[in-house]
Parts: structure tokens; sequence; C-alpha cells
């Protein structure tokens, strides 16, 4: 079994409030409600990075979401149209010189969370996986 949905959303305030509701119509007939909690946060600091960040709320610019759902694995994939950043340039917000950065805990929230976090598309795309286990 698998099943997948993809959403074009635009650079805007309202997808980043949309998102929330997306993921759980897609996710909740699958999984638990924790699981579901996680993939609201993630999906909700991804889309709002490409947004923010990759798209700088450019209502020209759309971010693409990929959600996929099978036994083993949930997978949230979102897509901006910005420049891509390089992820080995954004700092540990948790370690000294870095604990009072502007930028960086999204990522690193997403990281810790996560069983999977991958960057494509020189960074233009973040991929997230979530091992179902036994929230089947």
């Amino acid at each position: 079994m698998e099943n997948s949905l993809t959403l074009i959303l635009p650079s805007s305030f309202e997808s980043i409030e949309r998102i929330v509701d997306e993921v759980e119509t897609f996710f909740g007939p699958y999984c638990s409600d924790d699981l579901l909690y996680k993939l609201q946060l993630l999906a909700s600091e991804a889309v709002t990075n490409g947004i923010e960040h990759g798209n700088n709320y450019d209502d020209g610019k759309n971010v693409t979401v990929v959600f996929m759902v099978s036994e083993e694995r949930t997978v949230v994939s979102v897509e901006d149209q910005g420049m891509g950043f390089d992820r080995a340039r954004v700092s540990n917000p948790t370690e000294g010189d870095h604990l009072l950065d502007s930028g960086g805990r999204g990522l690193f929230l997403m990281e810790r969370m996560a069983d999977d976090v991958s960057y494509d598309l020189n960074g233009r795309r973040v991929t997230i996986t979530l091992l179902r286990g036994s929230d089947a």
C-alpha cells in the first residue's frame, strides 16, 4: 500500500496555515495522534522555510508539497522556487556562539524529530521521513 498527494501552494501566510489541515486530512487515517502531530509540525516548518527563505514571500512563486505514506514510512517533501542553500553553512543553534543566531532552529528541529531529512536540488527541496513502526 502506498498513497500520495501533491499540492502546489502559493507563497503566502494562508498556505502556511493550510498545511496543518492538509496533513491531518491526508495522514490522519494512517497515523497515530503522536505521529500526526510530528508530521504537522515538520511539514509546517518545511513549508514556512520554503515560502519565507526560499521564495521570499514572492507571490509569483509556489512551493510544491508531496505527501506519501506506506506501511513502513510517512514522507513529506517540500520544494521551493528559490536559489537554494547549503545546509553545511547553517550553524547548529544549540552550540555556544550560535545560541542567539536568528536562523537554523527549524532545520535543527526537523533533523532531531525525523528519522531522516535530506536536501536536494541545491537545498531547494527537503524530504522528511518518519518511520511508522507501530503507528500502522
